[in-house]
């Protein structure tokens, strides 16, 4: 162990090299001051302010090379908040939804610990009828022996177990056709072995019966984190795959499934053992037929080998005497080596302790110490300042020196305060509004306040706030935090209700609020990118489709809203109508301007006391203004709304109080329809096959969806909108998915989701007819919008 030591010779930075920024400063002074100084040693005054000013800038060097992770605290005692600063650990962000064959046998075996081994296999098609994109999965299940009588409670839970697993990490457009168990059958082993002296009887005896079962059964073997740490396998290939909870399986554990064995190849399994010296006589019984020499056993998709754990037809020969091994010693041999070869482990706490985040150390970074205070007692400005009998020259000069050094010391003070504030300027809070920081010098410069002006505060305020273009900064710095996980948005990526213009601060504002949508649902958008939705969980606000959520921020929707249109109606009573929406009131358009008052648009959901019907022209274009009055030679009051140049009649109401409440509340129910009018479903054709043989006619069902939408009431019949979302659509789907796009109106869209629903109920519930009925409707409705579709 060696003493920590400071090695004099270790090159430097320049930021914190006094020797190197003390160069450059006299270089640079002296090509500005030309010929006007003559001496450039330490007693000249300006020599002297320039060594101060060079070594506080080592103090700026220092503090800017701290660990990032210093930075990033909070305060004191505190701790760095991920989410805030859209750092995720290597578990959530480096691991994706399965999407090989060999991902969903690791997180197979990983999820349900009684299984041994599991093979899936696309299911070949073998008709038109048949439909691509669903695999078959065999379960090999140590735990079912040979013969024994195994409840079908018990695999029937096994059975879902498998599907439930499956499903909440399906992906987009495939499917589970069947699961099976394969049937185990009992093998029995005959052979003569010689062995060595290395090991006993025992365990020599155990380790070939261990060999042969694992050769005739394969289960794979899992590793430690600590042993692919220690190997160096770096985070990238260790988080390769699905993220994985009991331990590692590396894919040379994942053979096909065996269907013929030759009898050389089991010798050879057999024999790597290190104190067997040869094998004679081998030979394999299964099911009362022996197998010996060259034979070769054919094993059925649904038949795995089992040995028997019963060694006696194996004998033992050590220098030509038969050795009579203790039966309950090899048992308890092989015991633990199938232990070993089954051993899981618990991941969660390795994943934290390996890759955790690191632990910062808070420091005062922004706290300033000021050049003046470094200063020979002589000058009269640090702060034991000048002594009492000082001349009014001595005075003035100490003042006019403090003044010229206050430019410096300013700057110095805001880097500081900069680098303080490194936390907020990488961060996702929306609401950060300013990108260069400042803090005033009134407590660090000592006997500053007779120099300061009385508006130096807020002149200091404005001047920064002045020339800080936030709304640029702020995008770019969101930029450098997307970079690092290989992401970007940019005006021509999202839907820009307000004009895509990068001049417009609003159109930038809007852009800042998809990138911090798209920063905090980073996961769900990258790791899930291709995963299907859950079926046979209830809908909440994160099973969806992987592709949603990216589609969902890009049309400025919110990232998981998925209260159904119908939902919003039916709760708040409200009916959508086709007729006129109200009364125009041409002829009294100047009393309207005149005498009626104005009522204030609500800004939050407002609660629906009375059932209540909103004409679809109105969602289209909105209110623009609410007014209450009495119409001519009339004694109710009036609510009436305005859109464009128009006025027209909502409804009447006995006294002024009940007309501004119905008024307030007919705009908060127009506002909450318009907000729920804009809907997103994905539709996964191949959850719709149960269907097919009872409705006749063309649909395709292969790999193919239907984005169904319902466009902002004022986008519905924008041609650019459309192609807007299908471009979308498409750059957010997997290459290999057919996709096309549906465009409905709110009154079409209250149609569709009952149909939806019920669908996602039947395939939730798992009843088959329910699942057939639902799933013909849904496709009928999807064929009669077919030539509306993009």
């Amino acid at each position: 162990m060696h003493d920590a030591a400071i090695n004099p010779n270790e090159p430097l930075s320049p930021a914190v090299d006094y020797a190197v920024l003390l160069d450059e400063g006299t270089t640079i002074t002296q090509a500005l001051s030309g010929g006007v100084w003559t001496n450039y040693n330490e007693s000249d005054p300006g020599v002297t302010a320039l060594e101060q000013l060079c070594y506080a800038l080592t103090e700026l060097g220092y503090r800017a090379d701290l660990p990032i992770e210093n930075l990033l605290l909070d305060r004191p005692g505190g701790h760095i908040n991920p989410r805030r600063q859209a750092l995720y650990p290597a578990r959530r962000i480096f691991p994706c939804n399965p999407v090989t064959l060999d991902d969903y046998r690791k997180l197979l075996l990983d999820r349900i610990a009684s299984l041994g081994n599991v093979w899936i296999e696309p299911h070949r098609v073998k008709s038109k009828r048949s439909v691509n994109g669903l695999y078959d999965v065999t379960l090999y299940v140590p735990s079912l022996n040979p013969g024994s009588c195994t409840p079908i409670e018990p695999i029937r839970e096994l059975r879902d177990a498998v599907r439930r697993v499956y499903n909440r990490h399906r992906n987009l457009c495939e499917d589970l056709r069947a699961i099976r168990i394969v049937r185990q059958a009992s093998t029995g082993v005959q052979a003569s072995v010689d062995i060595g002296d290395a090991q006993t009887a025992e365990t020599t005896l155990a380790d070939l019966l261990f060999r042969l079962g694992i050769f005739l059964a394969p289960e794979p073997h899992r590793c430690s984190l600590q042993s692919l740490v220690d190997a160096g396998v770096p985070p990238s290939a260790i988080f390769n795959g699905p993220l994985l909870l009991h331990g590692f399986i590396n894919d040379d554990q994942l053979a096909p499934k065996a269907c013929v064995i030759r009898l050389p190849d089991v010798i050879r399994g057999i024999a790597g053992s290190s104190n067997v010296l040869g094998i004679r006589g081998l030979s394999l019984t299964v099911m009362r037929k022996t197998y010996a020499g060259n034979d070769r056993i054919r094993i059925p998709p649904n038949v795995v080998l089992q040995l028997e754990t019963n060694p006696s037809g194996i004998r033992l020969f050590r220098n030509g005497l038969e050795v009579k091994p203790d039966n309950g010693r090899v048992q308890r041999e092989l015991a633990k080596l199938w232990a070993n070869q089954r051993r899981r482990y618990s991941l969660s706490s390795s994943y934290d302790t390996s890759f955790g985040f690191p632990k910062g150390k808070y420091g005062d970074v922004e706290r300033y110490y000021a050049v003046q205070n470094q200063f020979p007692n002589v000058y009269g400005i640090n702060a034991y300042g000048l002594e009492p009998n000082a001349s009014e020259m001595h005075r003035a000069q100490a003042k006019q020196l403090k003044a010229y050094l206050l430019v410096f010391e300013q700057l110095m003070a805001n880097f500081l305060a900069q680098l303080a504030h490194v936390r907020d300027l990488y961060s996702t809070e929306e609401a950060q509004r300013e990108t260069y920081f400042f803090q005033t010098l009134e407590c660090s410069v000592p006997n500053v306040a007779p120099l300061l002006a009385a508006d130096y505060r807020s002149g200091l305020a404005r001047i920064v706030r002045e020339g800080d273009p936030v709304v640029a900064r702020r995008n770019r710095f969101l930029d450098f935090l997307l970079a690092l996980y290989g992401e970007s948005l940019d005006l021509s990526s999202i839907w820009d209700l307000g004009g895509n213009d990068a001049e417009d601060p609003d159109a930038g504002m809007r852009l800042i609020r998809a990138k911090v949508d798209l920063l905090r649902h980073l996961v769900a958008c990258t790791h899930n990118r291709g995963r299907g939705v859950d079926v046979l969980e209830r809908p909440s606000r994160g099973n969806m489709a992987g592709i949603e959520t990216k589609i969902r921020i890009q049309l400025g929707m919110d990232a998981f809203d998925q209260q159904p249109l119908c939902e919003t109606l039916d709760q708040n009573g409200i009916t959508l109508a086709d007729n006129s929406p109200g009364q125009a009131l041409t002829r009294h358009g100047e009393i309207i301007d005149l005498q009626f008052e104005s009522v204030s648009l609500p800004a939050a959901s407002p609660h629906v006391s009375r059932p209540m019907t909103v004409p679809q022209a109105l969602l289209r274009s909105g209110i623009d203004e609410l007014r209450i009055g009495q119409l001519a030679g009339e004694s109710s009051f009036a609510v009436v709304r305005r859109t464009g140049n128009e006025w027209r009649l909502v409804d009447k109401h006995p006294d002024r109080e009940t007309a501004v409440a119905a008024a307030r509340e007919f705009a908060g129910v127009v506002g909450l329809v318009r907000k729920h009018c804009q809907q997103f479903y994905v539709v996964e054709h191949t959850l719709l096959r149960s269907g097919r043989f009872r409705a006749p006619g063309p649909f395709v069902y292969d790999f193919t969806a239907t984005v169904v939408f319902s466009p902002p009431s004022t986008l519905r019949s924008d041609d650019d909108y459309k192609s807007f979302v299908s471009g979308i659509v498409r750059e957010n789907t997997p290459a290999h998915i057919v996709v096309s796009e549906l465009f409905l109106t709110p009154s079409q869209m209250t149609d569709f989701e009952p149909l939806y629903w019920a669908w996602r109920h039947a395939l939730r519930c798992g009843e088959r007819p329910s699942i057939v009925d639902t799933s013909i409707v849904l496709r009928e409705f999807l064929a009669g919008f077919e030539g509306n579709s993009r």
